[in-house]
């Protein structure tokens, strides 16, 4: 029988194959609306421009939401977490975390031009007298809001989302380019992005050096606050007191700290750019420089630069990013 004898059952079994696969395409089609949908009802966030700042809640219980602060803080006044706060069903407040210090660590770098290096930190809290005191390191100088991909100008009101972006640019002296009036010179710009979806807050950092400089010490990631605090290495679970200074000589990926009452603070840290801490290069338990660690005030730290340093060419970029996740105490995954 010839070829053209074949056609018209050719055409039907291509006819019913066609079929086949399109409706496979409509049922995956048709499933993915579905898991989007889900998962954005799960993901719904409202957020509101108030006095004190920027405001992102999401449900933390079935009766409370949690909700988020971002605003200008510290004497630098640069855009990070200011509080942490329970919402609760009569849309009373209480407040969850008062932040006094540092959630994204400050610098202590030294320009190639320039003098009388001291060692001081600047940038996050850190002002001239190298603690909270004194007249600014660093200042704020461009701030976008972005809400489900949207650049939004003003909040007139409260909105609901499953997103939303907040983009930072911060400028930074260098330990010997500050001055006591506060007009130091600027050397470094850093360009911080929160994302809030879900439950998590995402962090990404981009690092861009204005003129040649060497970045001596720089923490990144950190938690204002923590008792207990699990380490989570390359080699196992590492586990700690903030009670005083201790830590880790081996690679940490995430860090778990749990307060007394059962809250914790969840810090991730990508292992991408600076996060694979390949620029702290040197461990030495002699002179206790680790890769993460605690300290006496409660505070937790990783280290993404420190004891030889990192050189920076004018222009040059690096980075790195992770997120923080604020919850109840409870077994791990």
């Amino acid at each position: 029988m010839s070829l053209k004898a074949h056609f018209p059952r050719f055409q039907a079994y291509g006819c019913l194959f066609a079929a086949i696969i399109v409706c496979h395409i409509l049922d995956s089609c048709n499933q993915g609306v579905t898991d989007d949908f889900v998962l954005q009802q799960k993901q719904t966030l409202s957020v509101s421009e108030k006095e004190e700042g920027l405001c992102i809640s999401r449900e933390y219980t079935p009766q409370i939401n949690l909700q988020t602060v971002l605003s200008p803080c510290g004497p630098n006044e640069l855009m990070g977490i200011s509080q942490l706060r329970y919402l609760k069903p009569d849309d009373s407040l209480s407040t969850l975390f008062a932040t006094t210090s540092d959630w994204i660590g400050p610098y202590v770098l030294h320009a190639i031009e320039g003098n009388n290096r001291r060692g001081n930190f600047t940038g996050g809290w850190h002002a001239y007298n190298g603690d909270g005191t004194g007249t600014p390191t660093a200042r704020l100088v461009e701030k976008q809001v972005f809400i489900d991909g949207i650049l939004t100008e003003h909040l007139w009101q409260e909105q609901s989302c499953s997103e939303v972006v907040v983009k930072a640019k911060h400028l930074i002296q260098a330990d010997n380019t500050k001055q006591e009036d506060g007009t130091g010179r600027e050397v470094l710009q850093e360009d911080v992005t929160y994302r809030f979806s879900g439950d998590t807050i995402g962090i990404k950092m981009e690092i861009t050096a204005l003129e040649d400089l060497v970045i001596d010490n720089y923490y990144g990631l950190q938690s204002c606050y923590g008792n207990l605090v699990q380490m989570y290495t390359t080699e196992g679970i590492e586990t700690f007191h903030t009670d005083g200074y201790h830590g880790t000589m081996t690679r940490v990926s995430k860090m778990t700290c749990t307060l007394p009452d059962g809250r914790q603070v969840v810090c991730v840290l990508d292992s991408i750019g600076l996060g694979t801490q390949n620029r702290f290069n040197k461990c030495d338990v002699d002179t206790d420089r680790q890769y993460c660690f605690t300290s006496p005030y409660n505070k937790v730290y990783y280290r993404l630069v420190g004891e030889v340093g990192m050189p920076m060419k004018r222009g040059e970029k690096v980075y790195w990013s992770g997120f923080y996740l604020f919850r109840q105490a409870r077994e791990e995954e």
